[in-house]
């Protein structure tokens, strides 16, 4: 007979790691100031390509706009913002905590070059959809060569 391997300690450190998380989304670090601006969840993305643009959707339940940045700069767009704990009666106990709150920074990285003036953001039902279009390369211009005396 194979002896049963018992895996208690990574058990433990995985339920401590998703308390320590959890702990942290209500009532911030429990280690002091964070040195970094770490995001605290990662909302979920879709990233699709058409032949005139990129398209990103962002879940993003429980946001406003005004709870949501969007910074493009050349090749890279930056979406962050907080979801914060709705603000309720005072708890008596919690029983379940799944959704994740706190604040989040996603990067986007573009293949190639595109428009950023073109650039549109929409946010409807909990989807931030941003549509990012490609540069459209300029036609050859013919260059005219002078001749010194």
């Amino acid at each position: 007979m194979a002896p049963i391997k018992i895996k208690l300690a990574k058990d433990f450190e995985m339920m401590e790691t998703r308390m320590r998380r959890l702990m942290e989304n209500m009532f911030g670090p429990w280690s002091g100031p964070s040195t970094s601006a770490a995001a605290t969840f990662h909302p979920a993305a879709d990233i699709y390509e058409t032949p005139q643009a990129l398209i990103i959707r962002m879940e993003l339940a429980g946001l406003t706009k005004a709870d949501i940045a969007l910074t493009l700069h050349r090749q890279e767009l930056v979406v962050n913002g907080r979801r914060r704990f709705p603000p309720t009666e005072p708890v008596q106990r919690f029983h379940r905590l799944e959704i994740e709150y706190g604040s989040f920074e996603r990067r986007f990285h573009f293949p190639r070059a595109v428009d950023e003036a073109r650039t549109e953001a929409e946010y409807t039902n909990g989807i931030l959809i941003i549509r990012v279009p490609w540069r459209q390369a300029s036609p050859p211009q013919q260059i005219t060569i002078r001749e010194e005396d």
